[in-house]
């Protein structure tokens, strides 16, 4: 079954989403119902239903349903995003079809390639349209297969991101897992204002990834570490709590928090502190450099960081930085 209405005055005219439910549960169903009601983006959504209850055909034929609206919507000059929830699903179903016809169908990569290069760009020739696909999958979920049926999928997207449900029960928002090979895209995917932030952070994580391998097998073999290893040991944990985002931070507080972590401010700081490091770190920015962070708001992140800024805000960090371990060392 399915649900859409007229384009609403919220979105462009000319953006349609599309949102593919496979073989989810009535609950399931209505929850989704609800929350689209609430956001007021039912009235630009198409909804694609399929319950566990339906044939196995209609589940695994769902998905391309869902893929044919979003090629009209392409097709015809208009964007569409459409979401696949889940593979998981879409798998199991697929796996059902080919047991009851006893016959060898193509492998369930290749299903999922032909599915997914449907999402793709026109030329204005062609009328300029373009439809991008969002996958869920679950690594925990049996009929995926694991971890190795995600990374094959993974291998069929331009970026994924792994999303860990025991950050999420520690209060760690987003919860994405950055130790999670699923979740590192290509730089060539990410925008150009952060690509230098990102590329830093991600030599960071990997030396320490490397360190805590070192630490655990020189631990079996009863080796302590050096005392000066510590604070890249700890810098994974340190990057969690400074990027943990209990609701969505405004840009130029996202940068301010990367920044301080590439430029290696956290490791003075011990991880117990990081709250009150990044408070007090946006307070004194907003007394001190308001203007700095009303440019850093009006940064183009598709566009090269500006070097003039750039050189702005590691002077002012550096003044935090002194700020911050003065008024420690006196409390």
């Amino acid at each position: 079954s399915s649900s859409s209405s007229s384009s609403s005055p919220s979105f462009p005219s000319n953006l349609s989403f599309v949102y593919v439910c496979v073989g989810k549960s009535q609950k399931d169903y209505d929850y989704l119902m609800e929350r689209l009601n609430k956001s007021g983006a039912i009235n630009n959504t198409t909804v694609i239903y399929s319950s566990p209850d339906d044939a196995s055909f209609t589940q695994y034929l769902s998905a391309f349903s869902g893929c044919a609206v979003a090629d009209w919507y392409r097709d015809n000059g208009g964007h569409s995003l459409i979401v696949y929830d889940d593979l998981g699903a879409h798998t199991a179903a697929y796996q059902r079809i080919s047991k009851s016809l006893k016959v060898g169908l193509h492998p369930l990569s290749y299903i999922h390639a032909r599915l997914l290069e449907r999402s793709a760009p026109l030329l204005p020739s062609h009328g300029g349209g373009s439809s991008t696909a969002l996958c869920l999958g679950d690594l925990n979920d049996k009929e995926m297969e694991g971890e190795a049926a995600i990374e094959s999928l993974a291998g069929l997207v331009d970026c994924s991101v792994h999303l860990d449900p025991t950050l999420a029960l520690k209060k760690v928002w987003p919860p994405l897992n950055c130790r999670s090979t699923l979740g590192r895209s290509s730089m060539r995917f990410q925008l150009a204002g952060f690509r230098r932030f990102t590329e830093q952070l991600s030599q960071l994580v990997i030396q320490s990834e490397k360190l805590n391998e070192s630490r655990s097998l020189a631990s079996s073999l009863g080796i302590e570490l050096d005392e000066e290893d510590r604070p890249l040991l700890e810098f994974r944990s340190k990057l969690q709590a400074i990027l943990t985002q209990p609701t969505p931070f405004p840009l130029w507080q996202q940068i301010v928090s990367v920044f301080a972590a590439t430029k290696n401010l956290l490791s003075e700081m011990e991880v117990d502190e990081m709250a009150v490091f990044q408070q007090k770190l946006f307070i004194f920015f907003n007394k001190r450099y308001p203007e700095l962070c009303k440019q850093l708001e009006a940064v183009d992140p598709h566009k090269p960081f500006p070097s003039a800024l750039l050189s702005s805000l590691d002077s002012a960090l550096d003044s935090y930085l002194d700020f911050f371990l003065t008024t420690r060392s006196r409390s």
